[in-house]
């Protein structure tokens, strides 16, 4: 019933225009200079059809505006940071996810880094999985521009397409004054802005994911916090995908005097397809990956979904078991420390009830949104002379 009666509203709204011959007539004539014109009304190519979860709802929230969604087909998605940020096994992670759902992956990799093996650690299938080794700017376009054309001529093929790493490639300047010791005088920047917009429009129509990860340096903006890091590429990489996704390294987790991992912290900086400046924090562990349900708890405690008593997390949702409360045996729901509630099968048996009920009271209170974030970016925009969603000055 809701749906019939939204189609009407739309047909009340659409029939206060004056003339829908000559509406039809136009979009007729523009077909035959563009097949894809039509209005937004009738046409399809704009619609987002399918979503690759990242693996973790916390990121899937920031980057979708729900737990259960993650990166849009048709779109181009970043993830850039500093070292040891994540980005690589969140890639392999949201490439996994698209294989559980009948994609083929082709996966263009500049760092040489992988082997079968590999592949099958972090849940790939190889024979799923087509490898293109590219070392340079050129040859990346080639390869993005095939599989285009290969999506167009099989118009049923699910191909989800990830680079890892564009800041590892050069530009056909560098490669051909490799030996002369030349910098690449803008050269590398002026062609991943020619490349994307190249590109953009052509993913967009053939519906393919695509995400590529990113490198960052050093420069004039670091001392911000919630800074926007220089970004390989400049402001084509930066501001031509439609999500730009920017990961901080956050405290280190120790065992003792041991690293054992790190907080990251995720946030949008450009996002066209809900509102930018979302921002969570997780928690990766170097042995054993990401802690799935990390970023959650804060909202979760926030909107009375979980409580925290004496350090740990009390689960009302969970039967009651016998307890211990003042030297004596009562039946409550039981507790558990955080750092087993974020992932397995107990974390399941935790997150799993809740997540809708979570997921209402985010998007409800945008509960993930950073006005911090937003006000530090858009000063720091300011001070190196960076245009708000444009490209650089």
């Amino acid at each position: 019933m809701a749906k019939k009666k939204t189609e009407k509203i739309e047909l009340e709204v659409l029939s206060d225009l004056s003339d829908f011959d000559f509406i039809n007539t136009m979009v007729t004539e523009l077909k035959e200079i563009n097949p894809y014109a039509d209005t937004m009304h009738n046409s399809q190519i704009y619609d987002i059809d399918d979503w690759i979860d990242l693996g973790l709802p916390a990121l899937n929230m920031v980057v979708s505006s729900r737990f259960d969604r993650g990166i849009p087909s048709g779109r181009i998605t970043q993830l850039y940071g500093e070292s040891q940020s994540g980005k690589s096994l969140i890639a392999s992670m949201a490439a996994t996810n698209a294989q559980k759902k009948d994609y083929i992956v082709a996966l263009m990799e500049s760092e040489f880094g992988e082997t079968k093996e590999s592949l099958i650690n972090k849940g790939l299938d190889p024979r799923k999985t087509i490898m293109l080794p590219v070392k340079d700017l050129h040859t990346w376009h080639k390869c993005i521009k095939k599989i285009i054309d290969i999506r167009q001529r099989r118009p049923t093929a699910k191909i989800m397409a990830v680079t890892d790493s564009l800041g590892n490639m050069g530009s056909a300047y560098e490669s051909d004054k490799l030996g002369e010791g030349k910098k690449d005088q803008g050269q590398r920047q002026s062609t991943i802005r020619s490349i994307f917009k190249d590109i953009t429009v052509d993913i967009g129509v053939q519906k393919i994911p695509f995400l590529f990860t990113n490198h960052t340096y050093a420069g004039p903006g670091d001392a911000f916090k919630g800074r926007e890091l220089n970004i390989s590429g400049g402001g084509g990489a930066k501001y031509l995908p439609t999500i730009t996704v920017q990961f901080d390294l956050g405290s280190a987790i120790k065992d003792g005097d041991t690293i054992v991992g790190r907080i990251l912290k995720p946030y949008t900086i450009k996002n066209r397809v809900v509102p930018p400046y979302m921002a969570t924090e997780l928690e990766l562990d170097f042995l054993t990956g990401f802690k799935k349900y990390s970023g959650l708890l804060p909202v979760a405690v926030e909107h009375g979904l979980l409580k925290m008593e004496a350090g740990k997390i009390y689960v009302s949702h969970m039967p009651k078991i016998k307890r211990t409360r003042g030297g004596k045996k009562v039946d409550d729901h039981p507790t558990f420390k955080v750092s087993e509630a974020l992932n397995g099968e107990l974390g399941d048996q935790i997150w799993l009830p809740i997540m809708d009920q979570l997921q209402i009271k985010c998007i409800e209170g945008n509960a993930y949104y950073s006005p911090e974030i937003e006000a530090n970016i858009e000063e720091e925009k300011k001070v190196i002379g960076v245009q708000v969603n444009g490209e650089e000055d």
